[in-house]
């Protein structure tokens, strides 16, 4: 089992709890196949493209990162923003 440091403490399901504010992008409208996006999210995101696909299935709009790293959640919109996509970012 991974112990939990101050910053974060795992829950039961895979979920993270986060202590500190988290941030959250979320695609909100896409502007071509979901496939397409797909392989592309999977590259911002360091997993596979069905696992991307996974996060868009559901319907938009779409979370596709929580983060308690800034920088990262808003290079992430920056890239979905860049591909044409509507897309938001916000803290919680």
């Amino acid at each position: 089992m991974i112990p939990a440091s101050s910053r974060e403490r795992r829950r039961c399901g895979g979920g993270t709890w986060y202590a500190d504010p988290v941030f959250v992008v979320a695609i909100a409208e896409l502007r071509g196949a979901v496939e397409t996006e797909a392989a592309a999210l999977a590259a911002d995101l360091g997993c596979t493209a069905y696992d991307a696909r996974l996060l868009l299935a559901p319907g938009l709009p779409a979370i596709v990162r929580t983060t308690p790293d800034r920088e990262q959640a808003l290079e992430l919109l920056a890239r979905v923003r860049g591909r044409g996509h509507e897309a938001v970012a916000c803290d919680t």
